[in-house]
């Protein structure tokens, strides 16, 4: 993928071809397919990583989502929320993405299941995996990002770094305006 390259209208095939895995907040996942067929529709979809570039395969998602382990066999429509979201994350995962977009993976999620996609997310950052993470839980981006961007009516009104988030968050003005006080 290129610099600089507008992204925007590729078909889903160009997109995975480029290098970018998407996760939408829906999900998109086929109810009565398996944890199994839906890894393994991921599989087939993917690009050819770059010489260098870890490759992601079905033992690597189930290390990321051990839980998943016992339930390759279940259909999708049978698990819970937190359950879907990881089929869906490790489906894109398979893809082989330079760059995962992640939009509102926390949505209708426990506590405990948002802390461990939020561990994932760090642990591909960790392993070089750009991240871009659409999340109106300001706190929990603040956690795993290295710069966030503070839209207003679609446009960028605010950018915070890594370490800024604190006094981001300090100033009434700023919450009040952009996060709804």
């Amino acid at each position: 993928m290129h610099a600089g390259t507008d992204v925007t209208r590729l078909a889903a095939h160009e997109r995975v071809r480029r290098g970018i895995g998407v996760v939408l907040e829906g999900r998109h996942l086929f109810g009565t397919m398996t944890v199994r067929q839906h890894l393994t529709l991921g599989s087939l979809g993917a690009r050819t990583p770059q010489e260098g570039e870890k490759r992601f395969g079905v033992d690597d998602v189930l290390m990321l989502f051990p839980f998943l382990r016992e339930r390759l066999d279940d259909p999708v429509e049978l698990m819970s929320g937190g359950e879907q979201q990881m089929v869906a994350l490790g489906r894109a995962l398979l893809l082989q993405p330079q760059l995962l977009i992640l939009d509102e993976p926390s949505t209708g999620l426990s506590p405990l299941v948002v802390k461990q996609i939020m561990g994932t997310i760090g642990a591909l950052r960790a392993r070089g995996m750009g991240i871009l993470l659409v999340e109106q839980n300001v706190a929990l981006a603040a956690e795993v990002a290295d710069r966030a961007y503070v839209l207003s009516v679609g446009r960028v009104a605010h950018e915070v770094h890594k370490g800024e988030w604190a006094s981001f968050l300090a100033d009434d003005s700023l919450v009040n305006t952009y996060l709804g006080g």
